[in-house]
């Protein structure tokens, strides 16, 4: 929709509606929001204004600081501080250890860099502490990532342990 912004605001017209009802409401917030994060995977599949080079799995990965810093803990620190990293335009990311503490973290951060070794392994980690404290929301966090296996796990854990997990 290409047009001049300045003859537009000279018009002026009646909608012929009395109705006070007559009211669409846009949610800019999501729209924006999408769009953006859209508009940042072009570019950076596209290697445009990328800042980073994430070298992993025999991979090259161009990204976005910015982006990787507010998506995922790991890198707000090594980006934020005064790691080595935080001045590198290519980043080795060599040994992973996979934690309680940050399975979730790493399994967003291989979806998003689409790591499917490492998505697997935090799966394969997830499968294993299945427990009836935390079956039901490891589930909606793997639905929520696509990931298959680990909610097919849950749901056999939580029919072969039903009364627990309800308790």
């Amino acid at each position: 929709m290409s047009s001049d912004p300045m003859k537009a605001s000279d018009l002026r017209f009646t909608l012929c509606t009395e109705d006070d009802d007559d009211i669409i409401c846009i949610d800019q917030k999501q729209s924006l929001f999408s769009q953006a994060f859209a508009s940042l995977n072009d570019l950076r599949c596209n290697g445009q204004l990328c800042d980073i080079v994430l070298l992993m799995e025999g991979r090259k990965i161009s990204a976005h600081k910015v982006v990787l810093a507010a998506s995922i803990p790991y890198f707000r620190v090594m980006f934020t501080t005064e790691m080595l990293e935080a001045n590198q335009t290519e980043v080795v990311l060599q040994e992973l250890r996979i934690s309680a503490g940050n399975v979730q973290s790493i399994m967003i951060g291989a979806n998003f860099l689409q790591l499917d070794g490492v998505a697997e392994k935090c799966a394969e980690y997830l499968q294993t502490r299945l427990h009836p404290s935390n079956a039901l929301a490891i589930r909606a966090f793997c639905s929520a990532l696509g990931c298959r296996s680990v909610v097919a796990a849950a749901d056999r854990f939580v029919q072969k342990h039903f009364v627990s997990v309800c308790r």
